[in-house]
């Protein structure tokens, strides 16, 4: 069976590792840092698309959380012991109850 991507880049980055050691690892993390660039060097325009692209992306990632189930909003919200009964008030009003 032919390997995926990102199987054939783990396997690369692994021999390169091997091959030229801490080295390497440096000039990569060297090489990657370069694509950062801080929200205040940005003009005003590019800010706020960026900021309405990470908007829609975490949007999109909390939808599909959601769906998933594995929020803890949605683990905690879960009844636990199955009754429907009503459960009595605790506050102090002075209803009489």
């Amino acid at each position: 069976m032919a390997k995926s991507k990102a199987q054939r880049m783990r396997e690369h980055k692994e021999r390169k590792k091997e091959q030229l050691g801490d080295k390497w690892l440096k000039s990569e993390r060297r090489r990657v840092r370069g694509y950062f660039v801080p929200m205040a060097e940005l003009d005003d325009e590019k800010q706020m698309k960026l900021r309405e692209q990470n908007k829609i992306r975490q949007a999109r990632y909390r939808n599909e959380k959601k769906k998933s189930g594995n929020s803890e909003a949605a683990a905690s919200s879960v009844i636990t012991d199955g009754s429907n009964e009503p459960q009595p008030s605790t506050s102090t009003n002075a209803v009489g109850y």
